[in-house]
């Protein structure tokens, strides 16, 4: 990418979508709930999948979850949760944070050579 200034130099949009992009959306702690939501009526069901390297979790089947819900439930579940980001949320999140990463290191670049620079000009007696 071509240098040019600022932060705006780096905005460009255009990541493709069919590259399977893993990106981490939320971490669970001891006594959280993934996937709640998905029993509630008329929810929309994202791409969201639970990843866990070696924690103990308990898999409650939703049609046994539905046979026992009732209203209340349901609407303690939507007021106690979010849902999670929708799969072009995550990619303009990560999209920003790689140009922030790209612009970072531009800059660090430049103010390094600056200092080298100026150093090399220290160093020549006049």
């Amino acid at each position: 990418m071509l240098a040019t200034s600022g932060l705006n130099g780096y905005i460009q949009r255009g990541t493709e979508l069919d590259v399977p992009y893993c990106v981490r959306v939320a971490e669970l702690e001891a006594g959280d709930v993934f996937g709640i939501l998905t029993v509630t009526p008329g929810y929309q069901e994202d791409s969201v999948s639970l990843v866990s390297q070696g924690a103990e979790a308990i898999k409650v089947s939703k049609s046994f979850f539905l046979k026992y819900a009732d209203e209340r439930v349901f609407t303690q579940i939507e007021m106690r949760y979010e849902p999670y980001p929708s799969q072009d949320e995550c990619l303009d999140d990560l999209d920003l944070t790689d140009q922030w990463q790209r612009y970072k290191k531009f800059e660090l670049q430049q103010t390094l050579q600056k200092v080298e620079e100026k150093a090399q000009l220290k160093e020549i007696p006049s």
